[in-house]
């Protein structure tokens, strides 16, 4: 036996240099940590410590004993989280308790105001101790959500977006709970449909609010739009309703109402700036939805039209996890001419297909330019592989209509104004009504197939 010699190196500390000796520790052979010292090197974020490549060096205490954590808990199948704090010093006690001769290792005072990160995989250089301390500090509790990315950055005081404790995740137990209280409070609501695209500036928020102004045409109906697009509505404006607020009742949230049978709900009212952006990740999305669903005072409705992003990711999934037990009527799908277009629209079809959603039918925006004076029809974006028309007969859909480019549908959605009113003898006006008829065909039809299966 014999004793590892311990270089002094300089070591700076809030712009203090100071010397920090690494103990002698008995061994039977000199330490090895120079053979994955690139992989340590990369997980040891100590600021305060510089790592050079010789035998001699190591990472901090605090980032092996909790990499030693996170091996252990791994071959027990839990989902730890792998923190890369570190001690407020290096005391003579700490790192001499990285020696193997010591039998046990004490955790050692982690800041409880750190919030953890989490590490996917730990290198090989990085092994288990002798023993293990018998119970896991708080830093390492595996409630966390697995949405914390590893790379990101978090300040010692997590911000409202980003708490866990506000994460509602959608495996959580309470999720039947949830869909069941949605169920109860859809009851009043007759028909829901969905607006859907896997490709986006298709035109899916433009064609929502027309078929909601086209549904509330008539005086007899109820009809409410709800904007899920969390991370950009542009309902609001679409609407003319920028500035608009939610009000809180003793029935729940109470929505916008543009004229008296047309009511809206978006997070764009909740946001105190329409420039303000909405950092989320998952989980706060979903919660949000959820209290769309629930917490909003819709009242009896004719007709709930859900206004969604692009793509098939977590929006999708929650209205259509949320609204499993109701009976939705089915989905609208958005598309332009163009196979760039058709070929993301093609999966949002796969999505629907698998989570059981119906499909109402297909329609084609932006479907040629129709001349205001000559009434000639030119192809802005020519349908090189047959457009929407050719993509139903292969996937066995209806093509509900086309809308033809019109750039006053454009101008009235930024100035918060109906197409269908401002400009009612239009071909794009003819076009939406056309499709509007088909829609409210096919809910009919639908109430009817269940109630003689019922």
């Amino acid at each position: 036996m014999r004793h590892s010699t311990a270089p002094v190196r300089p070591v700076s500390r809030q712009g203090r240099r100071q010397h920090v000796r690494v103990v002698p520790t008995r061994t039977s052979a000199p330490l090895e940590p120079l053979k994955h010292q690139t992989q340590v090197k990369s997980l040891c974020l100590c600021p305060d410590l510089d790592l050079v490549n010789n035998s001699t060096t190591i990472p901090c205490f605090q980032c092996v004993f909790n990499a030693s954590i996170s091996l252990y808990s791994l071959t027990h199948s839990l989902t730890l989280s792998f923190s890369l704090t570190h001690s407020p010093s290096l005391s003579p006690s700490l790192t001499h308790s990285l020696s193997p001769s010591r039998p046990s290792l004490s955790p050692p005072p982690v800041p409880p105001s750190l919030p953890p990160s989490l590490s996917p995989s730990l290198p090989p250089s990085l092994s288990l101790p002798p023993s293990l301390p018998p119970s896991l500090p708080p830093s390492l509790s595996p409630s966390l959500p697995l949405s914390l990315s590893p790379s990101l950055s978090l300040s010692p005081s997590l911000p409202l977006s980003l708490s866990p404790s506000l994460s509602s995740s959608p495996l959580s137990p309470s999720l039947p709970a949830a869909i069941e209280e949605i169920a109860e409070k859809m009851l009043t609501v007759k028909h829901k449909i969905l607006v859907l695209s896997g490709k986006g500036g298709v035109g899916k928020s433009t064609f929502s609010a027309h078929l909601a102004h086209a549904l509330a045409s008539d005086a007899t109906k109820e009809v409410a739009l709800l904007d899920v697009d969390i991370c950009g509505p542009s309902i609001p404006r679409i609407m003319g309703l920028e500035g608009e607020q939610v009000h809180q009742s003793g029935s729940g949230w109470s929505p916008v109402y543009v004229e008296d049978n047309l009511a809206v709900m978006s997070i764009g009212f909740l946001l105190s700036s329409p420039d303000d952006a909405v950092i989320w990740r998952g989980p706060k999305k979903n919660g949000m939805i959820k209290q769309f669903l629930r917490d909003v005072d819709w009242g009896e409705l004719d007709y709930l039209i859900v206004d969604t992003p692009p793509g098939t990711s977590d929006e999708h999934l929650s209205i259509v996890q949320y609204l499993s037990s109701a009976r939705i009527d089915g989905a609208v799908i958005i598309t332009t001419p163009q196979e760039v277009s058709l070929q993301d629209v093609r999966k949002e079809i796969r999505f629907c297909q698998k989570v059981q959603l119906p499909i109402i039918g297909v329609v084609e925006n932006m479907s040629g330019f129709v001349c205001p004076k000559c009434k000639n029809t030119s192809q802005i974006f020519p349908p090189t592989t047959g457009g929407a028309e050719r993509m139903c007969e292969e996937m066995n859909l209806t093509l509900l209509g086309r809308v033809p480019l019109d750039p006053r549908i454009g101008k009235s959605c930024d100035e918060g104004k109906s197409f269908l009113t401002e400009v009612p003898d239009s071909p794009a006006a003819a076009a939406y009504h056309s499709i509007v008829q088909s829609i409210q065909a096919y809910c009919l039809s639908h109430v009817t197939r269940e109630e003689s299966a019922g």
